[in-house]
């Protein structure tokens, strides 16, 4: 009788095993598949942003690339987030220290005062799933975008952009200001546009709260479960 029982509990160890092998080699190939899908996904964004590019370089009319500059932006801004999936390995969780760290210059390239730019940064390493780190991304680039659009004109310093990235309990807190011309006295008018009206429509995706303020500049802050 013991005799069976070992024999049985050893095919039962064995069965295991394979079963524990079996399992590991199905979610191996699941990652594959789906680091093949962000890597695909990223490829065919970045195609959208080429095309982008060449209607911009294809017209004279400056209103119209304005317009191309900043649909590219928010297209990057989401390609980005695919890249940084596939390049760590990692996904399901972004580096939002890292993925706004490399996204700011990007964005920022952009604009005609790319070398005069001063950006300040304070930030902690924080790991945001992607349904969250997308809205992210696109607020950030329609604040920075507010921000050249706006607030620098007419005025004779070098333009300044400070980014603060906190985290309390479990709620992130992100903090953008300028040192521009600040928002306007028809403030209540102003966030009737386009990239305000993106901006709260996001924050209100992710289960946030923005704030827009003047502080020696113009400020928006939100803050999010994480």
């Amino acid at each position: 009788m013991l005799n069976k029982q070992y024999s049985d509990l050893a095919e039962l160890i064995d069965k295991t095993k394979g079963d524990k092998l079996l399992i590991e080699s199905s979610l191996k190939e699941k990652e594959i598949l789906l680091a093949e899908i962000q890597h695909r996904v990223k490829n065919n964004l970045s195609v959208i942003i080429a095309l982008f590019n060449f209607q911009k370089d294809s017209t004279d009319n400056e209103e119209i690339k304005i317009a191309l500059n900043e649909a590219k932006n928010r297209v990057l801004s989401i390609a980005m987030v695919h890249d940084q999936l596939y390049k760590k390995g990692n996904l399901s969780q972004i580096n939002l220290e890292n993925y706004l760290s490399d996204l700011i210059p990007e964005v920022l390239r952009s604009h005609p005062l790319y070398s005069n730019i001063i950006v300040k940064k304070q930030l902690i390493p924080v790991h945001l799933d992607i349904t969250k780190t997308i809205p992210v991304g696109l607020i950030i680039n329609e604040i920075l975008t507010n921000s050249f659009k706006h607030g620098f004109k007419g005025i004779d310093k070098t333009p300044e952009i400070e980014l603060t990235l906190l985290k309390s309990d479990n709620f992130i807190s992100i903090k953008m200001k300028d040192n521009g011309i600040g928002f306007p006295d028809s403030f209540e008018k102003n966030k009737n546009s386009l990239g305000i009206s993106l901006i709260e429509s996001l924050t209100e995706q992710i289960n946030g709260k923005v704030t827009l303020s003047n502080n020696n500049g113009a400020q928006v802050e939100f803050s999010f479960p994480q």
